[in-house]
């Protein structure tokens, strides 16, 4: 599986990065796919065209939750940081690649080494645009991004926690729920895409 996101048909590409998905659920599995060398390839991914990037970024967030901070670090260290922001735009992510990069973001922003990163790359200004989307759940991502962020110390994270204090989502406290229900959104997405293939 990790072979078919190397070098590949999108259409392969498409199908092994839902099968790593799956896998992903198990403990056990997200090991398995860390030691195979399977970090790089997702990265390298986060640049394609088309839905790749989403599912992407969707098979990094199940990787990435009940894992040491050690698998955050590694996405960080394989580049991980810089595509993840930029699909955060625009006119680079479709909106359902923005909503699922912000979610990577935000669990790798739980990792006090990786906040500056994001922050660095332009961030927390995206984030904060996010906030006005019109996609549903994609607000109150953002807002639990920058609540993430904002736990640094150093100006990006006063300026983060600043800029978080000032949204409803986070001054009403709606985060968390919201949230989760966009996660079960992304599980209904990727197990509809399985089976239509």
């Amino acid at each position: 599986l990790i072979g078919l996101l190397k070098k590949s048909s999108p259409a392969a590409q498409d199908s092994a990065l839902r099968a790593l998905w799956h896998l992903a659920s198990q403990p056990e599995n997200q090991v398995h796919i860390a030691d195979a060398g399977g970090v790089k390839p997702l990265v390298g991914i986060l640049s394609a065209e088309g839905e790749l990037p989403e599912l992407a970024a969707i098979t990094m967030v199940r990787l990435m939750r009940g894992s040491p901070d050690s698998f955050s670090l590694n996405i960080a260290d394989k580049g991980g940081i810089p595509p993840l922001v930029s699909l955060l735009k625009p006119d680079v992510g479709t909106p359902a690649a923005q909503q699922q990069a912000c979610a990577a973001l935000t669990e790798l922003a739980l990792v006090d080494k990786i906040r500056d990163q994001i922050a660095n790359t332009g961030g927390i200004k995206l984030a904060v645009d996010l906030l006005g989307s019109s996609i549903v759940g994609t607000p109150e991502i953002a807002a639990r991004l920058m609540e993430h962020l904002s736990l640094s110390d150093d100006v990006d994270g006063r300026e983060a926690l600043t800029l978080a204090r000032s949204t409803p989502a986070l001054r009403d406290g709606g985060g968390t729920d919201r949230t989760a229900l966009s996660t079960d959104r992304s599980t209904a997405l990727v197990t509809d895409r399985t089976a239509q293939s």
